[in-house]
């Protein structure tokens, strides 16, 4: 607006100097026929100077008139352009005051030059003093003072500086969350002037969509999950990087016999090893421990347990740092396989060179193929007895000094 009202000021200063030209140029005329009145001449001169005088100011007298009225006209014209801002600004500042979201507006100097009632409510603290003329540097520091967002609470310095940084680049839209629980996404444009125009939109809602749509889609794949998880045979428990356990089947907790309540009774890796380990599974094995940093190679350990069932026990990292935990129960393969002669031991070692028997065993790679020189005799079906309870590193040979050719134990 004050760029269209500066040719009519203009044009309004130019007319009243040529007012006050006409004025002195009146009075010199006057002043000179006055003189030439007391001068000694003839009756004729003086009627001849009286004439061209009186033309003269005739003109004079005119062309005054004229300029007043282009004076009035331009005197209108002003009023009626400054009228006009007057009432372009009122709409403005209604249409800014109407809107639901922050406003503000900032001139080539970073100062305050108009705001609404919803950009100072975003800051109840110092809205007395977002009045206009304020620096936004100012304004950035009164906020931090009172912690107007979670980052100006936790970091003041930090929020100082990347607030000034989005402000003056006035590029892609950026969020802040404030203490309240709002969430207001901050739009900066700048002008042609060189000014700033920001707009503060509450997407308090939209986050909150946001995170019901990702709490469904979370809990939806959950489903399919555990679903997956519950239409495996085999025991699953999954455990985060933090060690602690996220998921599971029921038949863990059948193989386990663990409780109703599994996440209460085993919450993290240590108590589920724990368990193993009062279970008759030797928990510190490497299978059953935790793998080091980056392992994601696949452990296997085999163990028979104390009331006579094989479990086969199978570890694997996960890229993300945790790690999953497979019980499968082998009992029935083993009894099966030792009915029909071809089950292989995994490799053992017993004490005073004896050969492995039927005593349990723990490896942590794949099971070996059975050697012809294994130490023990043909293979008796009807001889074979139950998985031993004894512990791992004892054979369960009937006789304390088994032969050279073992025939009472189970087939391997």
């Amino acid at each position: 607006m004050a760029v269209a009202d500066t040719p009519t000021a203009e044009r309004v200063a130019a007319l009243e100097e040529a007012l006050r030209r006409q004025e002195r140029i009146s009075e010199a005329l006057i002043e000179r026929a006055l003189r030439l009145a007391d001068a000694p001449t003839n009756a004729f001169q003086l009627f001849e100077t009286a004439g061209t005088l009186e033309g003269r100011v005739r003109e004079r007298t005119a062309a005054l008139e004229r300029a007043l009225g282009e004076f009035a006209e331009a005197n209108a014209a002003l009023e009626r352009s400054q009228r006009e801002a007057e009432e372009a600004r009122q709409r403005l500042a209604d249409a800014i005051e109407s809107s639901n979201e922050g406003f503000a507006i900032f001139d080539a100097d970073d100062r305050l030059v108009m705001c609404n009632s919803t950009y100072r409510s975003l800051w109840p603290e110092i809205a007395d003093r977002l009045v206009p003329g304020i620096r936004f540097d100012e304004i950035v520091r009164l906020v931090a003072e009172v912690g107007g967002t979670l980052l100006a609470r936790a970091a003041p310095a930090r929020y100082i500086s990347e607030r000034l940084a989005q402000h003056a680049l006035a590029g892609p839209p950026h969020i802040h969350a404030l203490p309240d629980g709002r969430w207001i996404q901050v739009n900066e444009l700048r002008t042609r002037g060189g000014g700033i125009v920001g707009v503060y939109t509450d997407i308090t809602q939209v986050k909150a969509e946001d995170a019901r749509a990702r709490a469904r889609e979370l809990a939806e794949r959950s489903a399919v999950l555990q679903a997956t998880l519950d239409s495996i045979r085999d025991g699953v428990a999954v455990f985060d990087a933090g060690r602690r356990l996220v998921a599971w089947n029921d038949a863990l907790r059948l193989v386990l016999a663990l409780p109703d309540h599994v996440a209460r009774a085993v919450p993290s890796h240590e108590a589920l090893a724990a368990h193993c380990r009062a279970r008759g599974l030797p928990g510190d094995s490497v299978t059953l421990a935790w793998p080091a940093a980056g392992e994601e190679a696949e452990r296997l350990l085999t163990h028979a347990l104390d009331d006579g069932r094989v479990l086969e026990v199978r570890r694997r990292g996960m890229p993300d740092g945790g790690l999953v935990l497979s019980f499968h129960d082998i009992t029935d393969s083993v009894a099966t396989s030792r009915w029909r002669g071809t089950w292989t031991r995994p490799a053992g070692r017993s004490p005073a060179g004896r050969p492995p028997c039927c005593s349990s065993t723990t490896t942590s790679t794949a099971r070996p193929a059975r050697s012809s020189s294994s130490g023990c005799g043909p293979r008796r079906p009807g001889k074979c007895r139950p998985p031993s309870s004894r512990p791992t590193d004892r054979p369960s040979c009937a006789s304390a000094s088994p032969p050279a050719t073992c025939r009472s134990c189970p087939s391997r």
